[in-house]
């Protein structure tokens, strides 16, 4: 893997010029390690400016010493001990993509580190320099970070396109990491295919500086993924090399560390060797600063959710709230059409946010418009992966459901609503409103579960009367086409 960053240059001197596309910049610059100026082409992000993808290398707030250590030569490495790192109280209040809470993937995060190598993060109670690890709504990437130690507080941004991985990838950054396929020697193990490259993002490959220790590491976490930037994703960016040998292969760990990984971290921090092992989440839960973090953390349980925890759900008249965007489940386009998606959208009281919830004998459920009278059910007699949720005329089979409680770890506490003859639980695709909503099974991606979409059922009342006998209740279209091709199916 890259290693540590060995640098004898107490200030970074830099100019910066419009490269005139993309909002990318040529940034002349003499980078730690480096032995004169040059230039390098970055993008702006923010007040930012990125090399790489993701490593800050300068400010447009900040023109000059923008590393401002006094050290020299391992200046960049944090002292003997711990390195305090704070969670900022944004990751406590966003997830990811997939539904996970994004303080529960720093913590992961942390432990893994700690855990695996010599490096001992702890939580911040007041150091003068320490990482900050922050949400930032940003899109595109997944997170950006520093080079070493550069003094004060420095700040890792993470995106909602993140993971547990992609933390310990930034937080490497931070500890004085580079990226192993920009290694200065890279040339001699990997081949880079340029052709296939985006040429907007070609810079991604520069050279960078920094010192090189063992054997170039192709399963690195520090390590681009063979199809990183590619035009045409189903050809790669990058292969291996093996003298005259050109051969497709795997970069980058499954998760986290390759045993070289572990080897440079150990190497590099060696003076870590004989201090005490952290638990960082045990050592948060006794610092000061912790009470604001947790007070927070019950801001975000609503009392639905916690009254949720002692009950079961009930028949009645519901608002149902999705936990991750604190949006309403609705019928678009306030629709009593067959067919009309299951989205969610700004809670508006009007018929078409309102669902009643009816108990069948084996204990599963049914939801139904308020409006439509119509069931909530997978499209088309479908049950694969990514079927569409919609309303339609009939219950039985796609349109019933089991609504459990789950306290997931990493995931939003809530209800989650799987859909009975598939399995797989309710999906929400996308952000803002009119996203819908489809079933698929939870994905196992660099070593952990997505989220289910989590629901709060907050009461509008009881079923009148009227709906709960037999004929009152939609019609349960028993022999309808969808209904006969499930029947086959199974």
């Amino acid at each position: 893997m890259k290693n540590k960053v060995l640098f004898g240059i107490a200030l970074l001197i830099i100019s910066a010029k419009i490269f005139g596309q993309e909002g990318y910049t040529i940034l002349s610059a003499k980078l730690p390690f480096s032995t004169e100026v040059m230039d390098y082409y970055v993008k702006r992000i923010g007040t930012n400016y990125i090399l790489n993808g993701d490593i800050i290398v300068g400010s447009t707030l900040q023109r000059t010493a923008i590393y401002q250590s006094n050290n020299t030569q391992d200046g960049y490495l944090w002292p003997r001990g711990g390195v305090p790192v704070k969670i900022d109280l944004s990751m406590y209040r966003n997830n990811n993509e997939r539904g996970m809470d994004m303080s529960a993937m720093a913590l992961r995060a942390i432990d893994d580190l700690n855990s695996a190598t010599n490096i001992r993060l702890v939580p911040y109670t007041g150091q003068k320099d320490y990482i900050r690890i922050m949400y930032t709504s940003d899109i595109g990437y997944g997170g950006i970070s520093p080079i070493g130690r550069i003094g004060g507080e420095q700040i890792i941004y993470i995106t909602r396109q993140s993971t547990s991985k992609t933390i310990v990838h930034e937080l490497m950054h931070s500890l004085g990491f580079w990226h192993e396929q920009s290694r200065h020697d890279r040339d001699s193990y990997i081949k880079i295919n340029w052709s296939n490259i985006d040429s907007t993002k070609m810079h991604n490959f520069q050279i960078e500086p920094g010192t090189t220790s063992g054997a170039y590491d192709y399963e690195s976490v520090m390590h681009y993924h063979a199809k990183a930037f590619a035009k045409d994703t189903s050809k790669v960016t990058i292969q291996c090399k093996n003298g005259n040998v050109i051969s497709d292969c795997v970069f980058g760990s499954y998760y986290v560390f390759s045993d070289k990984d572990i080897a440079g971290i150990n190497t590099t921090y060696f003076y870590n060797a004989g201090t005490a092992a952290i638990n960082y989440e045990a050592e948060l839960s006794i610092t000061e600063t912790v009470a604001d973090v947790m007070k927070q953390q019950q801001k975000r349980i609503s009392p639905v959710v916690k009254e949720a925890q002692r009950q079961q759900i009930t028949e009645g008249l519901y608002k149902i709230k999705i936990n991750q965007t604190g949006r309403h489940l609705a019928i678009e386009g306030v629709s009593k059409e067959n067919g009309a998606r299951l989205v969610q959208w700004d809670y508006v009281d009007q018929n078409n946010h309102k669902f009643y919830v009816t108990k069948r004998a084996d204990n599963t459920f049914t939801l139904w418009g308020w409006d439509s009278r119509k069931y909530v059910c997978a499209a088309s007699g479908n049950k694969e992966d990514g079927t569409a949720v919609v309303q339609d005329s009939f219950a039985d089979y796609l349109g019933t459901w089991k609504i459990e409680y789950s306290n997931q770890n990493g995931c939003k506490p809530g209800w989650v609503i799987t859909n009975v003859v598939s399995g797989k639980p309710l999906h929400l695709v996308g952000d803002g409103n009119g996203a819908g909503f489809e079933i698929r099974a939870q994905k196992f991606l660099d070593g952990e579960y997505d989220c289910a979409s989590t629901f709060q059922f907050e009461s509008l009342g009881d079923i009148p009367a009227e709906l709960k006998s037999p004929e009152s209740v939609p019609a349960q279209k028993i022999n309808s086409p969808a209904i006969q091709k499930m029947k086959k199916n199974n």
